[in-house]
């Protein structure tokens, strides 16, 4: 009888414990899904090309995506001209909600205290 009673606890208990799992492995899937978006759209979509200066650039994955006034930009193929730098891509604003949606989550684990 008072194993009965102990089994639902323990579950539910073990459930608390892998949500931070489970938040894990969800961002984790978004990211993936987003990076796959970002190639299609590379294949399909409208470029742009942007110019910016060498020293003010900030890559966030080197070669791919940079981030140009604040914004996510995602690179199909650059070039570089003198202080220049020649992007040709798009601003990808879905990418922006999901760093924005871990931003989030991070600080609410901050606040929590939790790990």
């Amino acid at each position: 009888m008072l194993t009965v009673k102990k089994q639902p606890i323990a579950f539910a208990l073990l459930l608390l414990l892998a949500l931070p799992l489970f938040l894990s492995v969800d961002i984790y899937i978004k990211q993936q899904l987003v990076h796959h978006q970002r190639e299609q759209r590379l294949k399909t979509e409208l470029l742009e090309t942007v110019t910016v200066k060498t020293e003010k650039t900030d890559w966030i994955e080197t070669g791919n995506e940079i981030l140009v006034d604040g914004k996510l930009f995602d690179v199909k193929s650059f070039k570089i001209s003198g202080n220049d730098l020649i992007l040709t891509g798009f601003f990808d604003s879905k990418e922006e909600k999901l760093i924005k949606h871990i931003g989030d989550v991070e600080q609410q684990k901050s606040k929590s205290g939790s790990p």
